[in-house]
């Protein structure tokens, strides 16, 4: 993925020198991702040009900025559901790269002359044999894998809102800190 970012700029206040407390910064930063993902806010704050026009990709990113924010206030439930999650996510990887694998397999042994399916088998175990990860990112698998991600990292974004409300960071007296 495109190294997007959608971080306030108000987090460089962070630290001694700054103003901002670290569960400052993280409801910051979800009012961020609440504004771009429900407000329709058109461009995420950037530190380079690397604007992606796939707003789901900006979202995955700042969802793991948050994540890794929020580790260490994980509760046993939080703790379950990233163990989960990470699980879901490694298993849509590794369908993705079968899938690209296979197709590439495919779309060798159909150039190949002799034996297709001999020819594609041989081609799949090649490049699972000298671990090569091909990925065609303009393939329908690629698409189906960023929705899958896109939709994983929504869910996680909910139970990280719901973790929130339980050690009482989303109380008004908490937000205006």
């Amino acid at each position: 993925m495109e190294d997007v970012e959608i971080v306030d700029q108000e987090i460089s206040k962070y630290g001694n020198k700054g103003d901002m407390s670290p569960k400052q910064i993280i409801l910051n930063h979800i009012n961020r991702i609440s504004k771009y993902i429900f407000s329709g806010e058109q461009e995420p704050m950037t530190k380079e040009k690397t604007i992606t026009t796939d707003r789901r990709k900006v979202i995955i990113q700042a969802i793991e900025f948050l994540t890794a924010m929020l580790d260490y206030h994980y509760d046993s439930n939080m703790k379950k559901t990233q163990k989960e999650f990470d699980e879901k996510i490694a298993k849509s990887e590794k369908d993705l790269i079968i899938g690209s694998m296979s197709a590439k397999a495919l779309k060798v042994a159909t150039k190949e002359k002799g034996d297709f399916k001999k020819n594609y088998f041989k081609n799949r175990n090649f490049y699972i044999k000298n671990k090569i990860f091909l990925v065609d990112k303009t393939s329908g698998n690629y698409e189906v894998y960023v929705q899958r991600i896109f939709q994983l990292n929504m869910d996680l974004f909910k139970e990280q809102t719901r973790l929130l409300n339980r050690i009482d960071w989303l109380s008004s007296e908490t937000y205006t800190e």
